[in-house]
């Protein structure tokens, strides 16, 4: 909010856990689960489009090189006022804090060239590589507190997202597909409401990279096709 306090955090780590640990726990934790979701569709010979809903959890991880400079009002912070250069996020955090424990969810275009470089009809296997690009809007749903107060945050679109994708595929019986991948890019969100009546708002872009391995199953509109037996692409 420009009229009580404005301020930057520079070398703010994220985390996809509240415990900061490097991979988060699907089943034990307490936290809303992360799921991805994707579908798909051949437009053209060896050309795909695709639908993705990846939902990731967002929480700080500040460090002993995490630091903030800003202007508080005075009365606006119990414990800042004035002008405030290079202080120590880690003691801000018990009373500035962050978080997307409900989830960033991250919504995708995608267009993917499929290459097929072994296929064996008996037994029933391919080997397939797929590179891509993917775009679009990130809604998210923040937690924040100010002053060890919380705040209430609406949801909503704030931001987007832009990714490069590429895997390796296992096809058997046809059907059935193991996929080994990364995704790498920027989610870049400039307008994230902290309050009711979004007059407090947050910014910030992060890089990722991301390694994915995916079971799947591939349903064919047409069992025979211009392509041939399936899997042709």
């Amino acid at each position: 909010n420009a009229q009580n306090y404005s301020f930057t955090a520079n070398e703010l780590p994220f985390s996809d856990n509240a415990d900061y640990a490097p991979v988060g726990s699907f089943f034990n934790s307490a936290e809303t689960p992360q799921i991805n979701f994707y579908l798909g569709y051949f437009v053209a010979h060896k050309w795909a489009v695709g639908i993705h809903v990846d939902r990731q959890n967002v929480f700080l991880a500040p460090d002993e090189n995490s630091f903030f400079s800003g202007d508080f009002s005075p009365g606006s912070h119990s414990q800042y006022s004035g002008q405030v250069t290079q202080a120590s996020f880690n003691e801000a955090i018990e009373t500035i804090n962050y978080y997307q424990e409900s989830g960033a969810t991250i919504l995708q275009a995608s267009l993917i060239r499929v290459d097929q470089w072994v296929k064996k009809r008996t037994p029933n296997f391919a080997f397939q590589t797929a590179l891509g690009v993917k775009g679009g809007p990130v809604i998210s749903n923040a937690e924040y507190w100010y002053d060890g107060l919380p705040q209430n945050s609406p949801a909503g679109i704030s931001g987007f997202s832009a990714a490069i994708h590429a895997s390796t595929r296992f096809v058997f019986s046809q059907h059935i597909f193991l996929q080994v991948g990364i995704n790498t890019g920027l989610i870049a969100q400039n307008n994230i409401a902290l309050n009711t009546t979004r007059t407090t708002t947050a910014e910030h872009a992060n890089l990722f990279f991301s390694p994915e391995i995916a079971l799947g199953f591939s349903i064919f509109a047409r069992p025979t096709d211009g392509c041939g037996t399936c899997p042709q692409w």
